[in-house]
């Protein structure tokens, strides 16, 4: 026999004993954010004309313009850094905000060896007219509830190879044969004050070559990286206008500590990689010449057949963007997955923001998180060179 619940009137709201809880937030901290520009290998491709480039891996060391002083210092063909200030209480351009501090510096830049030096000579960077420029807007400050903060920016930097011949002369005029190096950065981070921990959304896209990293450090000097990017193409044909080819799109979860430090846990939700993961050095300037198909490896078709409606295209399996918010289809998959570089950044922003939603697709630490990008090869998908980075500067 089913007996049924007996009804009766809950106890109205005003008769009810209140008990006040007292909750700490995690403080409104500031981190360092760092974007930068790098070639991996001691010189640059023919197609760069052997300019000398910065012989590392990706890496988390500092930045540094001037005397080298620290013994992790490393250098880029272009780095911009800035403040992000959880405490922020308003959008607007933050170029000038001392508290952010926005800057961005070129290092000394040489032409090749032998023959090569013909295209140029050592430029140091430090006169104001040759130096990058960059600017960085806070697109966006939310507060959804006492518990959480919310801020958005997005930046850009771009400069010139100027210790290439003619290049400081033609700027003098405000135009230079030389084309601008531009990357732009979209960042959303989310704290979350009481269950202590940080949502991290990076959208960097640009011209694709050459090689990108970013990272945040919070102020006990901990790093977590953004994300990284192996270049496409070469100088010659990928750095003409500024571009907005898809480089990476991360979502990251890490915990924090009361003072807003990052701690070890972090939570993958979603990693996404422009660009085949072969042939990169070959990669075509525009979509149009690009196929997407279900093919083995990226090729480009056959030039001879005259009847080929696809000759000179540039073959891969570009990857399925609605994967990124069902990765694998079937499950769960600790895979970056490559799209085209060309994929619509509106539509990879959309889903990128959908991916909280679908729960995380690695649960790992900050360290793992980190020594997967720091040993990831710098020139994974290009043809071997005779300068290439040693190994052991990368490599585990």
């Amino acid at each position: 026999m089913v007996k049924l619940l007996a009804k009766a009137m809950s106890t109205p709201t005003e008769d009810r004993t209140r008990v006040r809880v007292e909750l700490d937030y995690a403080k409104l901290a500031k981190y360092e954010v760092n974007v930068r520009s790098f070639h991996p290998n001691k010189q640059f491709e023919p197609g760069g004309f052997r300019f000398h480039g910065d012989n590392r891996g990706f890496s988390l060391g500092e930045s540094y313009f001037g005397k080298k002083n620290s013994p992790s210092a490393c250098t880029s063909r272009i780095w911009q850094c800035y403040n992000l200030r959880m405490d922020l209480k308003a959008t607007g351009v933050l170029d000038e905000d001392k508290d952010t501090d926005l800057k961005q510096e070129s290092n000394p830049s040489a032409p090749g060896p032998d023959a090569w030096s013909i295209f140029g000579k050592e430029e140091p960077y430090e006169q104001k007219e040759y130096k990058p420029q960059g600017t960085l807007i806070a697109t966006n400050v939310n507060v959804p509830h006492g518990g959480q903060k919310e801020v958005a920016v997005r930046s850009w930097y771009g400069g010139e190879n100027h210790a290439f011949i003619t290049s400081r002369t033609f700027q003098k005029t405000g135009w230079t044969p030389v084309p601008t190096l531009d990357v732009h950065a979209e960042l959303y981070v989310k704290v979350e004050r009481i269950a202590l921990y940080m949502d991290i959304l990076s959208l960097v896209y640009g011209d694709g070559f050459p090689n990108s990293e970013a990272f945040i450090k919070d102020n006990a000097g901990n790093k977590v990286f953004l994300g990284t990017h192996v270049r496409i193409g070469v100088p010659a044909t990928h750095l003409a206008g500024d571009q907005k080819r898809l480089m990476w799109a991360n979502a990251i979860r890490v915990a924090i500590d009361p003072d807003g430090n990052f701690g070890e846990q972090l939570w993958v939700f979603g990693q996404v990689l422009g660009g085949p993961p072969d042939l990169r050095d070959e990669y075509v300037t525009l979509g149009d010449a690009e196929v997407c198909a279900p093919v083995p490896k990226p090729r480009y078709a056959s030039s001879m057949n005259a009847f080929d409606k696809q000759r000179g295209k540039f073959i891969w399996d570009c990857g399925d963007f609605d994967q990124i918010v069902q990765p694998g289809k079937a499950g769960k998959t600790d895979k970056p997955l490559h799209l085209s570089a060309f994929t619509p950044l509106e539509v990879v922003r959309g889903l990128m923001q959908q991916v909280w939603i679908t729960g995380p697709t690695q649960k790992i630490t900050r360290s793992q998180w980190n020594d997967y990008h720091l040993h990831r090869n710098p020139n994974d998908g290009r043809s071997p060179d005779d300068y290439d980075v040693s190994p052991d500067k990368w490599k585990k």
